[in-house]
């Protein structure tokens, strides 16, 4: 039974419920009036006020009728005062009436009548008080429906008043759903579970429920993170309860059913030969659900029919014909329900498109059947009606690319707008390739002013999505769908005139998966939650973080049914989400990025298809556009390979004038004198050392004349993460340094520099530990002990599978990978006096996954790193400088490098011999050349 509640949450919901109101209220008044007739016959013999004995059970009955309705349609679980005051009120509003049977039939006196209608009315109260417990108890148990656009939030309140944890458990699978939401999913299977385990064993029928709920919860999971753990397990649950109910067609069904989406969701790992029995495994189990599909069942399973027709469609099981007619079938059976007739109409639009994809130029007929079978079906559930949007965004896009009926271009950006907006409540894989088609579409216009919107929709969307992947190869799937995407969105962005939207485009695409790892450790967040009184949420912020390291370290345990890594970021999840309430911190995009460049100018710099660009985004003013044509997409890689495959001085002289004509001489006019910039290199551009742009000069004091004369450099993966490093720097107070060496006969100068290193802290009552011959275990015990590490040595960068780059110590290799197994913790310097040291991979180059990228989110504030193979007297050099800059100096690690490096260039063979007589010896040496002194930078704060 379908119950009524007392506040409505919907309008259909609210006349619904006036209509049984007054219907209720007529019967009543119906009741209460042949009461009062039938009571005539009784004289009541004796009683001073006949009249009134007459109407008091009719008032009863009408009072205690209301209070019984009002009852029915509420909160079953009330106290036990509630439920006894409702039965005496029944009882003793109808003890006048017992009071005239009794005295009618048998004659008695007043006394005896009177013992003999309190007892009665006394077991009349105990029985409606047990009747009407039996039927709080029952319909506690009864799962309730969401209505169509109820409130989510509203219907997960009323489901944990009542205690209902099966409707419960539904409420926070349909929220999870949604992209901005944490995820709720284990919660809700974790309730499952516990239902299952209460209901009793004669409940079957509830309990084939609870774990077709329970598969249901997995088929969620899977669709919002790509997260299969637990979704076996889950049918074999609903095997068990199947097995107990007699041999129904209708429950056969549900278990085809839910075992075609289980084989569905194996695609996604399957190799050829898989993906075929699986769709074919799919296939089988979607025909048996619908023959054995009882109409009353395809009304609970609409979307039945439609996914057979597809499914069969595309594996060329059955003709387009076929298909469209099972569509049809599928809407009549679904009944007069436009919201059960759209999962057909959408499955018959998807098939139409494909059949005019099929056989292009032709069939302009099924263009047009297609938009109306869209447009009926925006009508349908919330997951329809997404499917139903971006379909009709797509037809009407090729009825006008192919002149079957044009459209003016506004109204079809105004389509795709609305398309996008509905799937942003959808999965991240839909929403993604909404904004990209409507990309795609949009640069067929040729027009910014209808590019903008779309590429600002693409990069806004692909944070958004990649969020509830807490799964990091799932995530790294979905952003390589994107890649290239973020140079090609600034720079339409910058032709529609919109420098602020180019770079909050660029920042959205940047390293999204590194800002997640890295935000969790802000100790700005921290701090801000502990001055605001958050004390315990601030714990409870240390707890999920470190909770959430571990099981992505493979550290978490798990069960049948969610895994450790889910159950933490669903806790991480719901405590950011009460952070990101209390407004800590908060911001729009590019107000974020204007925190980030109060020590300097942030510089975004993109090559696109079309040519180059840099954004320059100051505190106190408007992004500043900086041109640059010349900066393609193709020269950066063809630079790339390059720096691939050459080695030496010559090449990087080539590089360095390359990219001075190529647009960084015209950043340098357009930067200012002595500032601090941080460079954000989008793409390819980020496995390149552009700091180095130079040419010779004769007549400059460093025989070159380039862009690190001026100004400091340093570069970030994104602006939050900048600000991020910069809080970690500012919450360090101290330091302990531990320097590692690795020597062999081509790394002779590896041992004088880490010993000049660790004498520069020392003078600053630093702790300090050194390692002259460090092993891989050394180092492991030693690294998480201290906030600045400095590590010379070997370097090998792998950019085809950089969690195989590595540092080469004395007893063999440490790569990426086994860095990536430290204990995470604020920590403020590495530096890596090794070669290579700096590459990142090819194929995510904007999720700068690397030696520095790792540490980073490991905690590390900085990362000093090298882009080529390095001469090892002039590393050390440098490095003993910049540690007596930082050290003694008391410098920023960004100045102290800057400044090291100009050092080295300008240096004379007396003058580096006067400063670091243990590294030159009696040897004579110019480090003017750019190939010297340029391969270090630093990365962070």
């Amino acid at each position: 039974m379908q119950l009524v509640l007392p506040q409505p949450k919907t309008v259909r919901a609210q006349r619904r419920f006036r209509r049984v109101f007054l219907a209720g209220l007529v019967a009543i008044l119906v009741v209460s009036a042949l009461v009062v007739w039938w009571s005539q016959g009784f004289a009541f013999p004796g009683h001073r006020h006949p009249f009134w004995m007459r109407l008091t059970p009719a008032v009863s009955t009408f009072v205690g009728g209301i209070a019984l309705m009002v009852r029915l349609g509420g909160d079953y679980r009330t106290e036990q005062i509630s439920t006894w005051a409702l039965a005496l009120t029944s009882a003793v509003g109808g003890a006048p009436l017992v009071y005239g049977i009794v005295q009618f039939w048998s004659g008695l006196p007043t006394w005896p009548a009177a013992a003999i209608t309190a007892g009665t009315s006394a077991a009349i109260a105990v029985w409606l008080r047990r009747h009407i417990g039996k039927s709080a108890r029952e319909q506690l148990r009864t799962v309730k429906q969401m209505a169509p656009g109820a409130d989510v939030d509203l219907f997960i309140e009323e489901a944990e008043r009542q205690g209902n944890k099966i409707t419960l458990a539904r409420g926070l699978i349909r929220r999870s759903a949604d992209l901005s939401r944490p995820d709720d999913l284990a919660r809700a299977t974790d309730l499952l579970r516990e239902a299952s385990a209460e209901l009793p064993e004669d409940e079957v029928l509830q309990l084939f429920g609870a774990a077709a709920d329970l598969v249901g919860a997995m088929e969620a999971k899977y669709t919002r993170s790509e997260d299969t753990t637990g979704y076996l397990s889950a049918l074999h649950v609903l095997y068990g309860a199947a097995a107990r109910l007699p041999l129904e067609a209708e429950t056969q069904a549900i278990v085809c059913f839910h075992e075609a989406n289980y084989h569905l969701s194996q695609l996604a790992t399957a190799d050829e030969i898989a993906e075929k029995h699986l769709l074919s495994a799919a296939l089988g189990s979607l025909r048996g659900a619908y023959a054995r599909a009882t109409p009353a069942l395809v009304k609970e399973l609409p979307q039945l029919p439609g996914m057979l027709a597809e499914l069969a469609y595309y594996t060329d099981e059955m003709t387009a014909e076929e298909a469209i007619e099972l569509c049809v079938e599928g809407q009549a059976r679904a009944g007069l329900s436009a919201r059960r007739r759209a999962y057909s109409q959408q499955a018959l639009g998807s098939i139409l498109m494909t059949r005019v994809e099929r056989q292009l130029p032709s069939t302009p007929q099924d263009v047009h059947r297609a938009i109306w079978a869209f447009r009926r079906a925006r009508r349908g559930t919330p997951g329809v009606r997404m499917q139903a949007w971006a379909g009709l965004a797509y037809a009407v896009t090729s009825a006008d690319l192919l002149g079957i009926r044009p459209r003016p271009d506004e109204r079809i950006a105004a389509i795709w707008d609305r398309a996008y907006r509905e799937n942003l409540r959808g999965t991240s894989t839909g929403l993604i390739e909404v904004a990209g088609d409507w990309v795609s579409w949009a640069e067929t216009t040729g027009d910014p002013a209808l590019c903008a919107p779309a590429y600002r929709a693409l990069m806004a969307a692909v944070p958004l999505a990649a969020g509830p992947h807490y799964e990091r190869g799932r995530k790294d799937l979905l952003l390589a769908r994107v890649q290239a995407r973020a140079e090609e969105a600034g720079w339409w962005l910058l032709r529609a005139g919109d420098p602020e939207g180019a770079a909050v485009a660029l920042e959205q695409g940047r390293a999204v998966a590194m800002r997640e790892i890295t935000g969790r450790n802000d100790p700005a967040v921290e701090s801000a939650l502990l001055e605001g009184g958050h004390t315990e949420l601030a714990g409870r912020l240390r707890d999920a973080v470190h909770a959430l390291d571990q099981a992505e370290r493979g550290r978490a345990g798990f069960d049948d049914f969610t895994s450790g890594l889910q159950r933490a970021a669903a806790d991480f999840d719901r405590v950011r989400r009460e952070i990101d309430a209390l407004g800590l911190g908060g911001g729009t995009d590019l107000e974020e990025i204007r925190r980030a460049s109060v020590e300097g100018p942030v510089v975004y710099l993109a090559a696109a298809d079309a040519g180059g660009y840099a954004v320059i985004v100051r505190a106190n003013s408007d992004p500043m556009p900086v041109a640059m044509p010349e900066l393609t997409r193709d020269a950066v890689r063809h630079a790339v390979d390059e720096l691939d495959g050459q080695q030496g001085g010559g090449w990087v002289e080539r590089f360095a004038a390359w990219l001075w004509e190529s647009g960084l001489a015209e950043l340098d006019r357009r930067l200012g004198e002595g500032e601090l910039v941080t460079i954000v290199a989008v793409g390819l551009l980020g496995l390149l050392p552009v700091h180095i742009a130079a040419v010779r000069d004769p007549g400059g004091g460093y025989r070159w004349r380039g862009l690190a004369d001026r100004n400091d450099f340093r570069y970030a993966p994104s602006a939050r993460i900048l600000r991020t490093s910069q809080a970690r720097a500012a919450a360090l107070t101290t330091a302990s340094v531990v320097a590692v060496a690795a020597p062999d006969e081509a790394l002779a100068y590896v041992v004088p520099e880490v010993n000049a290193v660790a004498e520069v802290w020392r003078d600053q009552s630093a702790r300090v530990t050194v390692l002259p011959h460090a092993t891989a275990d050394d180092v492991f015990e030693q690294l998480p002990r201290h906030s600045v590490w400095h590590l010379a040595c070997h370097g090998r960068a792998d950019p085809e599978n950089i969690l195989r780059s590595r540092l080469q110590l004395t007893d063999g290799q440490l790569t990426l990978s086994d860095l990536l197994r430290l204990p995470a913790g604020v920590r403020r310097l590495a530096v890596l006096s090794s070669c290579e040291s700096h590459r990142i991979g090819h194929e995510l180059p904007d999720e700068v996954i690397g030696l520095p990228g790792g540490m980073l989110q490991l905690g590390l504030a900085g990362v000093v790193a090298s882009h080529w193979e390095v001469d090892d007297r002039a590393s050390a050099l440098l490095m003993a400088r910049f540690h007596e800059l930082h050290g003694r100096g008391g410098r920023s690690p960004a100045r102290a490098l800057n400044e090291a490096q100009r050092w080295l260039r300008g240096a004379t063979s007396e003058e580096l011999r006067a400063a670091y007589p243990e590294l030159m010896g009696d040897r004579s040496a110019r480090f003017a050349h750019p190939y010297f002194w340029g391969a270090f930078t630093l990365t962070g704060a």
